[in-house]
């Protein structure tokens, strides 16, 4: 008897996080499939996005490869290769300057027949910044009704609406946000103040079964929708800089949680994951 290999949709935006003088392959979809391959070697993961038929973009896809992600569904177009320029404050935290009408901005795969039945979907905020991605994602939504689907919420400049903030939600399983990111959604979603009734409310009007918010250097928690609370504490450590870590954050709890982990140990691993990408330039550990 032959066991079906896990398959996972990692939808969104694939881009050079540029440093000055350095780039650095990024795009938190990107960041969170490299993690979740890593994870999940046997899996099969998919990345629907898309890069420009340009140098950047050549680089790229060669890096994805390198990297062993598979690149079936990352199209190339007539339209420059996403990045983002990244500037560092003396407090760890970024600025970030997104550049607009990318070849990310523009994802429409043809073919859908391989993205059916997945065990998980995950997508965030930032690429459906454009009409065509937002019709993508829905038609990738509408086919893996059955999958964990994990909405990671990336609050970028002006790159989000209530209206895009509702229909993920109407669509998520397990939200993934951070603290500020938190603060800014409740009162966009009319959620009290209070902590217990605004996470009380939003289990009783959204799909979500488990809410994890990211604290930073205090750590993390997830909550359920049974009423379950795990926390894991902040690692303390060298910080370099904080990009990526969000992303292999989901990833790793994704990742635990979908294969049946213990909540509790699943956000550790993430917690210790996180801690480790700090540590390092860019978003992508080579080991």
């Amino acid at each position: 008897m032959t066991t079906r290999k896990h398959k996972l949709i990692v939808f969104g935006e694939v881009l050079w996080d540029v440093f000055g003088a350095d780039k650095h392959l990024g795009g938190a979809p990107l960041n969170f499939a490299y993690y979740a391959q890593r994870l999940l070697p046997e899996a099969e993961v998919l990345v629907v996005s898309a890069l420009g038929d340009d140098e950047l973009g050549r680089l790229a896809r060669a890096e994805i490869v390198a990297r062993g992600i598979d690149d079936r569904f990352i199209a190339a177009l007539d339209a420059p290769t996403g990045r983002v320029d990244v500037n560092m404050k003396p407090d760890h935290s970024h600025e970030f300057v997104i550049h607009e009408n990318v070849a990310w901005d523009f994802i429409a795969p043809q073919d859908f027949t391989n993205l059916t039945d997945a065990d998980l979907l995950y997508f965030g905020s930032l690429a459906q910044r454009s009409e065509s991605n937002r019709a993508t994602l829905t038609r990738l939504v509408e086919r893996n009704r059955a999958a964990l689907t994990v909405f990671d919420i990336n609050l970028r400049g002006h790159y989000y609406t209530t209206d895009v903030i509702r229909r993920s939600l109407s669509h998520t399983k397990l939200l993934k946000i951070n603290d500020d990111e938190w603060a800014t959604i409740k009162p966009m979603l009319s959620l009290p103040d209070d902590e217990d009734r605004a996470v009380a409310q939003l289990f009783a009007q959204f799909p979500v079964e488990s809410l994890c918010v990211t604290k930073g250097e205090n750590g993390a928690e997830l909550l359920t929708a049974g009423g379950k609370r795990f926390v894991t504490p902040g690692r303390k450590v060298d910080v370099v800089d904080t990009v990526g870590c969000g992303d292999s954050f989901a990833a790793a709890l994704a990742a635990s949680l979908l294969f049946g982990d213990n909540p509790q140990a699943a956000l550790d691993r993430a917690a210790e994951l996180a801690a480790r990408v700090a540590q390092t330039r860019g978003a992508l550990l080579d080991r």
